[in-house]
């Protein structure tokens, strides 16, 4: 306990604040005793509850028949009610309501958790979906497993149907149905910040959804540096017979589009990127998916900045790749699958990634270093060691590089490191054994240029151990954020060594 007295003398004799300090230590001195004799009184933290949403006002989380017991009429009563980290199941039911998701760490989800399954029993119908049906503002959320469906009409204004605008955010096995050829603006499921903490809705991932029968199907867009989206996972979503574009990948960096059925459409994948107002695309990949039978483009890049849709091991509908008349702009889709993603090898997932280990290296790269979409050629070294237990220590990675063409010299030193991830590929290095080649992971450190104080900066990594003796074979992808600029090089390194090692001392 902290007591401050402030005494002021204009009015106060030397007795009375004399005898008020006489008085100050008496009290202390009976605070004291009782803290002595008093027990401990332990601190009782709040546990997640579950929350029960029924139409007809009965229900528990095992048993929507239950005939007794009540539950919340509307979901968005519930979600009121609940505090952060709590669980909500929805029974089966038809809900003409808007719903708003702006605490943290809520599950929100029907009771069978699957509206793809066949039995899209729990159905959000509300009368107006805009900004949009169900509107996810907070972050670490998760909805699973709901029916959006717009049967609305006479509304000019756009609708979308989930519209996240959060950080880290869950949106699965949700069917999305669309009001038609209603356009240009319905979106079956957007991610997009604005209004909410910085503005960037980031890490969200958007899986196992079906969209259809909407103007746009599924969308990561920017529009401003504070209205903006990054590091968007689309994967393992079904889109189709949906009136303009399947997939858009917008002025987003990072996006992972991966894993879907995007057929059918008008456009499959569209994607953009605007280095001159800082809205670049950079990092944004699609890669085994399934895009062919779309109407007037399967690909389409309308970046205007230079960069290139990387669009490698797709399945294009033929064993000979794309239909040239299909793909618009720059996008490099070659190899390309000669098979549906899901019975490709390229395209299986890894192993179950190693727990036990470490990976060491050294040396450097020459390469083009890209910065917020401008590039130049620099010489980058580095070293490091780090475990694929994230509790383990000591993780070390230090980094520094200059442009070729001279300036000051840019350093990194990590100072946490908050993921990590061991996996094997099917490019294993050859000696010595270990059950893994590649390290992916982030963490936080310190960053310099030249004479420069120290920033705090972010940092994302991919090391693979990809043969002996390592210059030209291992390879590195470093991606720095400091403050709103992005430091990011990749490729094989020029000189020196990888090595993933099966031990963990």
């Amino acid at each position: 306990m902290l007591w401050k007295v402030r005494s002021k003398l204009y009015n106060i004799g030397i007795n009375e604040v004399k005898m008020m300090a006489r008085a100050f230590t008496a009290i202390v001195m009976v605070l004291l005793v009782l803290f002595a004799v008093l027990p401990a009184i332990p601190v009782v933290r709040a546990t997640p509850s579950t929350l029960v949403v029924d139409d007809d006002g009965f229900a528990t989380a095992t048993n929507c028949d239950d005939p007794s017991t009540p539950a919340f009429t509307s979901i968005q009563a519930a979600i009121n009610a609940a505090s952060d980290g709590d669980e909500i199941i929805v029974c089966p039911g038809n809900y003409a309501e808007q719903i708003t998701i702006s605490k943290n760490g809520l599950t929100v989800r029907s009771f069978d958790g699957s509206a793809v399954d066949g039995t899209p029993d729990t159905v959000i119908e509300p009368g107006e979906l805009t900004p949009a049906a169900v509107v996810i503002s907070g972050n670490d959320n998760k909805f699973i497993g709901f029916y959006i469906k717009d049967t609305t009409s006479g509304h000019g204004h756009a609708h979308r149907g989930i519209f996240v605008q959060g950080d880290r955010n869950l949106v699965e096995k949700n069917l999305v149905e669309g009001r038609g050829n209603v356009g240009p603006a319905d979106i079956g499921i957007l991610v997009r910040g604005g209004g909410v903490g910085d503005g960037i809705a980031e890490d969200n991932s958007i899986v196992d959804n079906e969209v259809k029968n909407i103007y746009d199907g599924i969308a990561t867009v920017s529009v401003l540096s504070n209205n903006a989206a990054k590091g968007t996972i689309i994967q393992h979503n079904n889109v189709h017979h949906v009136f303009n574009v399947g997939v858009a990948a917008d002025r987003t960096p990072d996006a992972s589009v991966m894993f879907n059925n995007i057929v059918n459409n008008r456009i499959g994948v569209k994607f953009n990127s605007r280095s001159d107002i800082g809205l670049n695309g950079t990092g944004t990949i699609v890669k085994c998916n399934n895009i062919y039978d779309n109407s007037l483009y399967d690909a389409e890049n309308i970046a205007t900045d230079g960069s290139v849709l990387m669009a490698e091991s797709n399945w294009w509908g033929s064993v000979a790749g794309p239909d040239p008349t299909k793909i618009y702009g720059a996008v490099d889709y070659d190899p390309w699958l000669t098979t549906a993603w899901e019975e490709a090898e390229e395209c299986r997932p890894p192993p179950p990634p190693v727990k036990v280990g470490r990976m060491t290296g050294g040396g450097f790269i020459v390469g083009d270093m890209t910065i917020d979409g401008t590039t130049e050629k620099v010489r980058l070294n580095f070293g490091f060691e780090l475990h694929c237990n994230v509790s383990k220590t000591p993780n070390n990675l230090q980094i520094n590089w200059r442009s070729l063409s001279g300036g000051p010299s840019y350093i990194f030193h990590l100072e946490s490191m908050d993921s990590a991830l061991c996996f094997e590929t099917p490019a294993d290095q050859d000696v010595p054994p270990a059950p893994f080649d590649t390290h992916v992971g982030s963490g936080t450190g310190r960053f310099k240029v030249g004479n420069s104080p120290w920033q705090t900066a972010t940092i994302k990594w991919r090391f693979v151990d990809a043969g002996e003796p390592g210059a030209g074979t291992d390879f590195l992808m470093i991606s720095i954020v400091v403050g709103p600029t992005t430091y990011t090089i990749s490729g094989r390194i020029t000189g020196g060594n990888i090595q993933a090692h099966p031990g963990d001392p």
